[in-house]
């Protein structure tokens, strides 16, 4: 069974942060914003502005660091405190994946406001935690989507190249996790076959526009097909990947990239990485374990291309290549992934431990010739 959960409402357009008064209206009078230091520097008077003209009251809550159980349980207490009518989001995708657990917390409904294009986290139900250390755990969907998700695709490009860089090479890993499980799948579903539709479209669009995209810059609004690009990309990494793993399902989700990313957490340097970066080297790592040195090599290029850090030192992770006892515990814990060893049935530690040193040392490669 494929459950479809995605926003209730999404809006994409210019402003669209004005509209989170009317969207909040609709479930009472009081609302908590649950917000990061960075977003609602960002939109905090169109927030608050927004909320008074729709007679909505508004308290706001801070968040900084990993989300994670003890961070959800603090927020919730204090939302308890202020019994709001909805919880509205504002912020990366850290802030709205606690938006999305205080929410569940309290049943009440979610509105979120995405400021960085570095996750897909405002068009998917999907939480992620982390160990306060930064350690990744685990992934949880809650059951409800969020009611409305307010998309601005400008204010979503004024982020910072690495931010949207980051965004773009999650989306890719998406499509490329996603079609590589469904070709495994005797039987698709329509909704499966879909996705895979959109992950070929997905990556032709990613490799396409994103070097014009960056090369564009944050500064330029407005200014010609390089703006619009950005947009387009910053937008794109919000919305696809949420669109193509809900459509796909649990079936569809069994592959290396992510696997990697979860088992380089748990080293302390890779904590100065986004997301995205460290899910990159995973894509590197897939390539590898699949065979396809083509695309090992196209995409290595491509990542020098847009900026993004391609080897395990630019990673902060270098202590995976000095420590013989990090780098069991890496390669151990991402042997114990099951969407890796569902992937690569029958892998061990020292057929990873190869295929990372490959995907390391293609990027190096590129990247000393470039």
């Amino acid at each position: 069974m494929i459950g479809i959960l995605s926003p209730g409402r999404y809006i994409n357009e210019p402003g669209a942060v004005a509209r989170v008064g009317s969207e909040s209206a609709v479930f009472g009078d009081s609302a908590l914003v649950i917000h990061g230091s960075v977003g609602l520097g960002l939109v905090g008077p169109t927030v608050r502005s927004a909320l008074a003209a729709a007679k909505v009251g508004m308290s706001e809550l801070e968040h900084s660091g990993y989300c994670g159980t003890a961070t959800v349980e603090r927020l919730v207490s204090s939302a308890r405190v202020v019994d709001p009518d909805v919880i509205v989001g504002v912020g990366g995708g850290r802030v709205l994946d606690v938006s999305k657990a205080v929410a569940h917390a309290l049943d009440l409904p979610f509105v979120l406001v995405p400021t960085s294009p570095a996750t897909c986290s405002a068009s998917t139900t999907v939480i992620v935690d982390y160990t306060p250390d930064g350690a990744h755990i685990g992934g949880r969907s809650v059951p409800r989507p969020a009611a409305a998700s307010l998309i601005d695709p400008e204010l979503l490009a004024r982020a910072p190249d690495r931010l949207l860089v980051s965004g773009i090479v999650d989306a890719l890993a998406k499509a490329i996790e996603v079609r590589s499980a469904t070709s495994r799948i005797e039987r698709p579903a329509a909704s499966t076959l879909a996705a895979f539709a959109l992950c070929d479209e997905l990556e032709s669009m990613l490799f396409a526009d994103a070097a014009t995209a960056v090369a564009a810059g944050a500064g330029s609004v407005g200014a010609g097909a390089g703006w619009q690009a950005r947009e387009r990309m910053a937008e794109t990494s919000v919305l696809w990947p949420g669109l193509i793993g809900t459509l796909a399902g649990e079936q569809a989700r069994l592959a290396a990239a992510h696997s990697v990313h979860n088992a380089l957490t748990i080293l302390p340097g890779s904590h100065a990485s986004l997301h995205g970066e460290l899910v990159g080297f995973g894509i590197l790592v897939q390539h590898v374990l699949a065979g396809n040195d083509e695309a090992l090599q196209r995409t290595a290029s491509w990542f020098a291309d847009i900026g993004c850090p391609g080897d395990l030192e630019a990673l902060g992770c270098g202590e995976y290549l000095h420590s013989t006892e990090a780098r069991d515990r890496v390669l151990r814990r991402a042997c114990d992934s099951v969407p890796l060893t569902a992937a690569f049935p029958g892998i061990e530690p020292g057929d990873l431990a190869d295929a990372m040193a490959r995907a390391n040392d293609a990027s190096l490669s590129i990247r000393q010739t470039a």
